[in-house]
């Protein structure tokens, strides 16, 4: 969810970003589920899997989890 350079300043390893402006329309509502689903994989997250969202403070990893739900029966 964090922009190129913060994710470059600092990450998990083997953490997968999906910026949250890829998740934006230029109106600023969110992509429909099926978008989102399509940038996911995109990024390359497996939706077979379990996901995990992180942040400095929360307030980011908190939207990707919302925009997340609906993708993947798995746990997040």
């Amino acid at each position: 969810m964090r922009g190129k350079t913060e994710y470059e300043n600092g990450h998990i390893p083997r953490a997968i970003n999906v910026p949250a402006a890829k998740l934006q329309n230029e109106d600023n509502t969110y992509k429909t589920l099926a978008e989102r689903k399509e940038i996911f994989v995109e990024h390359g997250v497996d939706l077979s899997k379990p996901m995990a969202f992180n942040c400095g403070g929360g307030i980011k990893a908190s939207v990707g989890y919302h925009l997340a739900e609906g993708l993947t029966d798995a746990k997040r």
